[in-house]
C-alpha cells in the first residue's frame, strides 16, 4: 500500500472538518458538530497508524484544541437530550444549559474563521513521502490491536469497556482506508464489530444518563427512576460481557 493514499485520505477528512466547521457555524445543526468530530477521530486514528507502521508523526496539536472545544459543546448538547427525556428532570437544569451551550456556540463561531485557517495551515504542511506500507507491517498492526482490545474484555470494568469501544472503532476506520486486497490480508470482521459498536453505544447511553442524573437531578438521594436505571444499565453491561466474549473480534 503506498503511503499516498494514507496522506490522501487525510486530506479529504481535513476538507471534510473545514466544511463542518463552516455549515455549524452558518446552521448550528448538531450533526455537522457530530461529524466534524467523527473526522477528527478518524484522523487520530490514521495518525496513530502512521506513527506505529509508518514511523511518521504529526503535530496534531490544533485538531486536538479543535476537538476539545467541539466537545465540550457536544457534550452539552447530548446532556440536554439525555435530561429531556428523563420526566423528573426540573425546567431550570435545562434552561442553565441551554444558556451554556448558546454561550459556547457564540464562542465557536467567533473562532471558526481561526479555526478553518488553523486546519488549512495544517493540511499544507501534510508531507507526502513516497514509499509503500509492506502488508505484512499491516497486518502485525492489526493482530497487535486485536490482542490489545480482546484483553480488555477478558475481566473489564466500565472504564475498560469503554477503551474497548475506542480501540474497536479505530480498527475500523483504518481498516476502512485499505485497499481490497490488504482488508483480505486483515480479515477484521466488520459485521461482528459494527454489531458490537451498536450494543456498546446503547449501553454507555445509559452509563451516561445515569451518571449525568447523579450528578445534575439526585445529587443528594437514589430516587426510583433511578435506581431503576441503574438496574438496567447492570443487566445491560452483564448481557454485554457475555455477548463480546462470545463474540471475538
Amino acid at each position: 500500500m503506498k503511503y499516498n493514499n494514507l496522506t490522501n485520505f487525510i486530506l479529504e477528512r481535513l476538507y471534510s472538518v473545514e466544511h463542518n466547521i463552516s455549515c455549524y457555524s452558518r446552521d448550528m445543526n448538531s450533526e455537522y458538530l457530530h461529524s466534524l468530530r467523527v473526522d477528527i477521530k478518524k484522523i487520530e486514528a490514521y495518525f496513530s497508524f502512521a506513527r506505529k507502521v509508518c514511523k511518521v508523526k504529526y503535530d496534531n496539536m490544533k485538531l486536538k484544541r479543535l476537538f476539545k472545544k467541539s466537545g465540550e459543546i457536544r457534550e452539552i448538547q447530548i446532556n440536554i437530550q439525555l435530561l429531556s427525556s428523563f420526566p423528573e428532570t426540573p425546567i431550570w437544569i435545562l434552561t442553565k444549559l441551554k444558556k451554556e451551550e448558546f454561550i459556547l456556540n457564540r464562542k465557536f463561531n467567533i473562532k471558526s474563521s481561526k479555526y478553518i485557517s488553523s486546519i488549512e495551515d495544517f493540511r499544507k504542511n501534510i508531507c507526502h513521502p513516497k514509499k509503500s506500507i509492506k502488508a505484512r507491517k499491516i497486518k502485525e498492526y492489526f493482530s497487535k490491536m486485536k490482542d490489545q482490545s480482546n484483553n480488555l474484555v477478558k475481566n473489564p470494568n466500565r472504564e475498560e469497556l469503554h477503551k474497548y469501544r475506542k480501540k474497536i472503532k479505530m480498527m475500523l476506520y483504518v481498516n476502512n482506508i485499505l485497499p481490497e486486497k490488504l482488508k483480505n490480508v486483515v480479515d477484521l470482521n466488520e459485521v461482528v464489530i459494527k454489531k458490537q459498536q451498536e450494543k456498546l453505544g446503547n449501553w454507555h447511553d445509559i452509563y451516561a444518563g445515569i451518571n449525568l442524573f447523579s450528578k445534575e437531578i439526585f445529587p443528594k438521594n437514589n430516587s426510583e427512576s433511578l435506581q431503576k436505571l441503574k438496574e438496567k444499565e447492570l443487566r445491560q453491561f452483564s448481557n454485554l460481557l457475555t455477548y463480546l466474549k462470545k463474540n471475538r473480534i
